[in-house]
């Protein structure tokens, strides 16, 4: 559980205090007075900080000793701070993904992203270009800052990203090209571009799941992909992941529980992400040991029997034995443990 989050103001009314002086009756100097003290003795929220920058670009305008040039710089450079402050903490994935992707998970219009890139990497926009993007950027922060701020009377959160990606069909591709490469090993050169990328695409949904996270509740990074992940893990331990949806082909015992199809993704993740290890266990062992596990479904087709416990605890006991060195838990441990709960199997004491 993280700590408390500290913010700037003594109260709510501080907070509705800069919102109306910002959008209500414009009276920017006292926001930026205010938001400033804020800075200086606790720091901001990123969106505050952001809209403190707008501001003083703003009021710069309006300041006959200040050229044109300056403008448009102190416009330029609020904008690329309001844009990247939001997007780079994002940025979970061993491979980055474009900033207009992450941009449209969060509500981020476009404009402002374009506008982004120009100033950076073009010529400088125009006063007139650079005036309604800072308008605008204001905009986005009423509504997913100050907006659920003031109505929850709590630390915002950003709001109206796209649903979670279904994991499903990435699981399946996973499962159809790695099938290939076992019966036929001599397809491992020719097909290590599309094994390559579809393990980045492993990397791509679980951004895109921390993105998710970041717009559901007040969270860091290694909070957002410790999240992801164990979406991931709950994934993988449903029927057809590491579980065979056929029961035919679930095994009769642990000792028949085969590693091979899996094992590349899951030692693809533990390298990629710290907290892989833990989190893929404890979602193991959760699953295992929960008495309503397998009473959710009546169904005699997904009605979760023996072979799927002796599955998931042949994993468990595989993940104890390969990574032992980052989980605090050893195979004999996990012996005694998972035998008061699942099907007596033979071929262990």
């Amino acid at each position: 559980m993280s700590l408390p989050r500290r913010v700037p103001w003594v109260s709510l009314s501080q907070l509705e205090q800069v919102y109306s002086a910002i959008y209500v009756t414009k009276d920017w100097d006292f926001a930026i007075r205010r938001l400033s003290t804020w800075r200086y003795s606790t720091g901001l929220p990123h969106a505050l900080d952001a809209a403190l920058s707008l501001l003083v670009a703003s009021r710069n305008e309006v300041n006959e000793h200040v050229c044109n040039l300056s403008i448009r710089q102190g416009y330029a450079l609020a904008i690329i701070r309001f844009v990247n402050g939001l997007v780079d903490p994002l940025q979970t994935s061993k491979y980055a993904r474009s900033i207009a992707m992450i941009s449209s998970q969060i509500g981020l219009p476009l404009s402002l992203v374009e506008l982004r890139h120009a100033a950076t990497h073009e010529d400088l926009p125009s006063v007139e270009a650079l005036r309604e993007g800072a308008k605008l950027a204001l905009s986005w922060i009423e509504q997913r800052y100050f907006t659920p701020a003031l109505a929850n009377n709590q630390q915002p959160l950003s709001t109206g990203p796209d649903p979670l990606r279904p994991l499903n069909p990435l699981l399946k591709q996973y499962k159809a090209a790695f099938k290939l490469v076992i019966k036929d090993v001599s397809l491992k050169k020719s097909m290590s571009s599309e094994i390559t990328a579809i393990l980045r695409a492993f990397d791509g949904w679980i951004s895109e799941a921390a993105t998710v996270a970041w717009s559901t509740w007040d969270s860091d990074e290694e909070e957002r992909t410790s999240w992801a992940l164990e979406k991931l893990c709950t994934a993988l331990t449903q029927p057809g992941g590491l579980v065979p949806v056929a029961k035919r082909k679930q095994p009769n015992s642990i000792e028949e529980v085969d590693t091979t199809l899996w094992q590349p993704l899951l030692e693809y993740l533990r390298s990629s992400y710290h907290d892989f290890s833990p989190i893929f266990v404890e979602s193991l062992v959760v699953t295992v040991l929960d008495p309503f596990e397998g009473s959710i479904s009546t169904h005699e087709d997904t009605k979760r029997g023996d072979g799927y416990y002796y599955c998931l605890s042949g994993w468990l006991l595989w993940a104890s034995a390969q990574w032992n060195d980052s989980i605090s838990c050893n195979p004999e441990s996990l012996v005694t443990l998972l035998f008061k709960d699942i099907p007596k199997d033979s071929t262990l004491p």
